[in-house]
């Protein structure tokens, strides 16, 4: 150890070395992800180039703090670390994630059906041009 800190070459256990650079995961679903202020903003210092070790240092949070939101955003399927295998999402999907006190419901996952103008023709219809579709 060196003042007080861990060597660049220690392995953080579940996470992989200290010199690992974590990466987001692309094409994430962030609509179920509740997260608070503390990791929301340890998760904004994953950029792609920032190792693990530095990500430490430079939060404001206790180490083994932030490891452990580490921890959790690997678990959740949010950030990839070289090295270290991404968990498989239980039968079914995820688990449902507890609402933080005082959030807002989720947002509706299609728009309701508006019918069209007109005298009963097209009813139930969403006209092309604002018909929701999944992202791609």
């Amino acid at each position: 150890m060196k003042g007080g800190r861990r060597d660049g070459n220690d392995i953080i256990p579940g996470l992989g070395p200290r010199k690992g650079v974590p990466r987001l995961v692309p094409n994430v679903d962030w609509s179920p992800l509740l997260f608070d202020d503390k990791k929301g903003f340890v998760l904004s210092r994953i950029d792609g180039k920032t190792s693990l070790g530095d990500i430490i240092l430079l939060v404001p949070f206790p180490e083994t703090q932030t490891e452990g939101m580490l921890h959790d955003l690997v678990a959740r399927g949010v950030i990839d670390l070289p090295g270290v295998a991404r968990p498989r999402p239980p039968p079914g999907g995820p688990p449902p994630t507890p609402a933080l006190p005082g959030a807002a419901p989720p947002p509706p996952t299609a728009p309701a059906v508006v019918p069209s103008a007109g005298a009963g023709a097209g009813r139930g219809k969403v006209p092309e041009s604002i018909a929701w579709r999944p992202p791609a």
